[in-house]
């Protein structure tokens, strides 16, 4: 205590305003939030995603399979309203430029169709199925020159409303049978 008192000069303050660095303290948020256990993050981002979509799954885990799943996307708790739009909302948009594109290569119709084919056969769609699936289809397509890309991208893009992003796999996984089969379907009535 002594020392500092000793060692402070008023006349070495600046006088220029202070800047606060909101890119340091984004920085320091990330940190914190890549830290967290998938269940202390799904518990951090509950409220804000309660509060923008309602009620959340209650499913055993799936808040913090879905917590794990963004988590890497995060700079802020408020972030995942955002990132989690894919698993808590069928309402997003797949007529933005990018999106439509990709959902209007040629291959994307027979990609989507084969895929509603492989998931109406299986009981349950978790993320360990989901691969299964798509590394079939993968294999298959392969053969009519159909690359790795051409088959996600437009997957996700019927799926998610994005062009990248986490897993597909894990995409599909949460928003279950169901929901993989309406949004592949509602794209290709369009």
């Amino acid at each position: 205590k002594w020392r500092v008192r000793q060692e402070f000069a008023p006349e070495r303050l600046s006088m220029e305003t202070a800047v606060f660095d909101w890119a340091a303290l984004r920085d320091i948020n990330r940190h914190y939030i890549q830290q967290l256990s998938g269940g202390a993050l799904a518990e951090e981002i509950r409220p804000f995603l309660e509060d923008a979509y309602g009620r959340l799954p209650n499913a055993a885990g799936w808040l913090t399979q879905l917590a794990t799943l963004i988590q890497p996307q995060l700079n802020t708790l408020e972030e995942s309203i955002e990132a989690a739009e894919f698993a808590l909302s069928d309402a997003f948009d797949v007529s933005g430029g990018e999106i439509t594109a990709v959902l209007q290569q040629p291959s994307a119709r027979l990609v989507l169709t084969q895929l509603v084919a492989e998931v109406a056969h299986v009981v349950l769609l978790d993320a360990q199925t989901a691969q299964t699936i798509l590394n079939g289809l993968e294999a298959r397509l392969a053969e009519s020159n159909i690359t790795v890309s051409q088959i996600q991208q437009p997957i996700r893009a019927a799926l998610s409303g994005q062009t990248d992003g986490p897993s597909l796999a894990q995409i599909m996984g949460i928003i279950g049978k169901q929901r993989t089969l309406q949004r592949t379907a509602y794209i290709l009535r369009q």
